[in-house]
């Protein structure tokens, strides 16, 4: 299957069961979880290499670290696009994109997954 579609996958798990884990997250139908996922991937796809290279400077200065705060603001731009998903706050908007970025980077490293299936 297509990367994108494991990350699409990956994003819908993430917003079915954030509103468990999380008490200021809020789903209204699991199918919400289905459009939120979908407006994601297109925001990711559309506006988030825009700020990449917009914020390149102070990208470079923090080390790379001021990508969690763009994933940061994509998730809250979804939040405001989605009006069956709440998710209460700059922090809490946060977390679950650290988790987002973790889970994308244990699940979907390619490196990691040729490293491991190289034969010898």
């Amino acid at each position: 299957m297509n990367r994108i579609c494991y990350k699409y996958i990956l994003y819908v798990l993430v917003f079915i069961i954030s509103p468990y884990v999380f008490q200021g997250v809020s789903l209204d139908h699991p199918s919400t979880a289905l459009i939120a996922a979908l407006v994601f991937v297109l925001v990711n796809t559309l506006i988030k290499p825009l700020l990449l290279l917009v914020t390149l400077p102070i990208n470079i200065i923090s080390l790379g670290l001021f990508s969690l705060i763009i994933n940061t603001w994509m998730i809250m731009l979804m939040d405001k696009m989605v009006g069956g998903i709440n998710i209460s706050g700059f922090w809490l908007s946060a977390i679950i994109a650290l988790i987002i970025t973790l889970l994308n980077e244990v699940l979907l490293d390619e490196k990691r997954t040729k490293r491991r299936y190289r034969k010898n």
